[in-house]
């Protein structure tokens, strides 16, 4: 009997340990946000490959599966499609995209941040998708870029998105 009342106290304790080593989806937004901000206009030294009419970086683990149109350029890791939307007539210190997404009442926002830096203005936002997944949006000036991430992969996801975007030249 003592045995079992061991036991049952142990496994109550370990899962309370577990439950509170894993992070909510909102604390994992907060922290998405966070390292867009850092992020946000470094200067990548890595090599730049030409897609559609400009050049960026395009990480390992990463391809350009759809380039025929010049604004609209899918890229995908794995079957996780990334896609990249690039208005050319937008200026650097554009809000479009941010004004859009906070007029519509379509997305609930999870966590969002904007950054601005030499007349450059930029966001980053995790959107609810599903309990499993999230949407993620980033932006800078004219060019922006969105995909659906498991929760667990949003930090990740989000930082490739703003090093691809610091780099389109």
């Amino acid at each position: 009997m003592k045995r079992k009342f061991t036991i049952v106290i142990m496994s109550c304790c370990l899962l309370i340990l577990l439950s509170a080593c894993n992070k909510s989806v909102e604390e994992r937004a907060e922290e998405t946000v966070k390292v867009a901000t850092e992020t946000f206009g470094n200067e990548t030294d890595t090599e730049k490959e030409t897609v559609a009419n400009f050049q960026m970086y395009v990480p390992k683990k990463f391809e350009v599966k759809d380039q025929t149109d010049e604004q609209n350029i899918i890229l995908y890791k794995g079957n996780q499609p990334f896609i990249l939307f690039v208005n050319p007539n937008e200026k650097t210190d554009s809000q479009l995209f941010y004004n859009l997404l906070k007029d519509s009442g379509d997305a609930t926002i999870i966590a969002e941040k904007t950054f601005e830096k030499e007349n450059v203005f930029g966001f980053a936002a995790v959107l609810e998708s599903d309990d499993a997944h999230v949407e993620l949006v980033a932006n800078i000036g004219g060019k922006k870029m969105t995909t659906i991430t498991k929760n667990k992969q949003m930090t990740e996801d989000m930082e490739r998105m703003i090093e691809m975007l610091n780099s389109i030249e």
